[in-house]
């Protein structure tokens, strides 16, 4: 399927998944072959960034993006990587920077603001084409005043509710069960 002509409804899966941990430049290099694909105009990145965020003091450790063209995950290790995490190009020229700096490939973050800083402030990058959910969730609000924040977002919108017969368990024995639950949770 051309991934321009695609259905702009996005696909739900019943499997978990699959989730790929970068930790270094050879498994970046492949996963920018899967993103040089991503159709143009249509919300496909869901991203979302972990770390430390004090002001222009920021550490970004954790890239998480979720692309829904290929139901991925990657987990890039931006602390281990550092610079090497955006600048790394493949053979058609695609970066992280690259994509993230796009104003045709839209990326879907949820209060961007602080992601934008700490792009900006460690490693100079410009966002554009962004959907920022925590915006547009207060557009549709009844409350036009507060932000909310994901875990608010989360519990209200979320059907499978813990007095609906769901259990949750704690997922953090491992960083990359961690982090996928953290943006399977946010976005899926």
């Amino acid at each position: 399927m051309d991934p321009q002509t695609e259905s702009d409804v996005i696909p739900t899966y019943k499997s978990e998944p699959r989730i790929t941990w970068i930790g270094d430049s050879e498994t970046l290099y492949t996963i920018l072959h899967d993103l040089d694909n991503i159709p143009k105009f249509k919300p496909r990145l869901f991203i979302t960034l972990e770390g430390k965020y004090i002001g222009h003091e920021t550490r970004i450790s954790i890239m998480q993006i979720y692309n829904a063209m290929y139901y991925h995950i990657y987990l890039i290790d931006v602390y281990w990587l550092s610079a090497m995490t955006f600048w790394r190009v493949n053979r058609h020229m695609t970066s992280l920077k690259s994509i993230l700096e796009s104003e045709d490939i839209i990326k879907v973050f949820f209060d961007v603001k602080q992601s934008s800083d700490a792009l900006y402030s460690e490693f100079k990058i410009k966002l554009a084409g962004v959907h920022d959910l925590q915006l547009m969730e207060l557009a549709t609000s009844g409350n036009p005043h507060r932000l909310s924040d994901i875990d608010a977002c989360f519990w209200r919108d979320a059907s499978w509710r813990p007095e609906n017969g769901w259990q949750f368990w704690d997922l953090r024995g491992a960083v990359p069960s961690w982090c996928s639950h953290l943006i399977r949770a946010r976005y899926v």
